[in-house]
């Protein structure tokens, strides 16, 4: 099943951050509610190298966000829109795997997919590979979702 809902895709484009600072950026808007986020080298004017930071959000959360990119940015200015999305409809739920339980995203048409945050908190408390306890968990979660 689909559903469609609106977001606010925020933009804007920065020359002179490190990478760390923008990594730095991306956990910060997350943090203020950005339902996802990434960033896009580009060639700005007179030649720079510079990356385009791109937030989806909620209208409930834009402005933290966008307060949250001009106090961790060196930018001036940003560009929002209005976007429609269209997404499968999903369900979280944790599936007992032989390293713990982990959290596992189902979409409407039965894909497993692991949530990352609950692997690597896994693979860190066991001491054993990220991607050992990933396959394990999208295993289980593929056997979970064709019993159902």
């Amino acid at each position: 099943m689909k559903e469609k809902d609106s977001i606010v895709v925020i933009e804007t484009v920065i020359d002179d951050l490190t990478p760390m600072a923008l990594g730095y950026l991306l956990e910060r808007v997350l943090e203020a509610g950005a339902k996802d986020s990434y960033i896009v080298p580009c060639t700005m004017k007179k030649s720079r190298p510079g990356h385009v930071v791109t937030v989806l959000v909620d209208k409930k959360h834009f402005n933290r966000v966008a307060d949250v990119i001009f106090e961790e940015s060196t930018t001036t200015g940003i560009r929002f829109y209005r976007a429609e999305r269209m997404k499968l409809k999903h369900v979280n739920r944790i599936v007992k795997t032989k390293y713990g339980s982990i959290s596992v995203k189902f979409n409407s048409k039965s894909r497993a997919m692991p949530e990352f945050e609950s692997c690597k908190k896994v693979a860190k408390k066991k001491k054993i590979p990220f991607v050992n306890v990933y396959e394990e968990a999208k295993r289980r979660g593929v056997h979970e979702a064709l019993k159902n």
